[in-house]
Order: structure tokens, then C-alpha cells, then sequence
């Protein structure tokens, strides 16, 4: 048997690869890939400055919201 590739269980491990991954994160997932707190996850969904998607109870981060966001809060130049 060839193996041609594996599938990652791990819904964090995007292996840096653009479009790589899942489409949708969990609360604590998307917390995790952005290196902040859960709390402040909730503050940036609350304050509108990350998109979510509710199904039933559950909130759900979009890749491209995440990304989203970083495009939007990224800086260039002197601090």
C-alpha cells in the first residue's frame, strides 16, 4: 500500500499551507490559533471586530474571519 498523505486529527494543525485545514474553529480552537485568551475571543465577537456563525448554542470562527482580522488589525511601519 502507497501513502500518498496523511490527514491530520487535529483540527490546529493548518502545517502553515494557505487554505490548509478546517473551515470552521470552535471557540477554543480559534482562541488557540490567534494566541489570545477565550475571554477575549468572546470580546472581539461581541465588539464585531470577528465575524462568527451560531449553530444552536454553539459559536463557530471561520478561517477566513480569522484571517480577516488579522489582515485588518496588522501594522506596518515604526511603533
Amino acid at each position: 500500500m502507497k501513502v500518498v498523505g496523511k490527514e491530520s486529527p487535529l483540527p490546529h494543525e493548518v502545517d502553515g499551507l494557505p487554505g490548509a485545514g478546517p473551515l470552521m474553529y470552535d471557540a477554543g480552537t480559534a482562541a488557540d490559533l490567534l494566541h489570545i485568551s477565550r475571554a477575549s475571543l468572546y470580546r472581539l465577537v461581541a465588539a464585531g471586530e470577528i465575524e462568527h456563525v451560531r449553530v444552536g448554542r454553539r459559536m463557530l470562527i471561520s478561517r477566513a474571519a480569522m484571517e480577516n482580522f488579522i489582515e485588518v488589525n496588522s501594522h506596518t511601519g515604526r511603533l
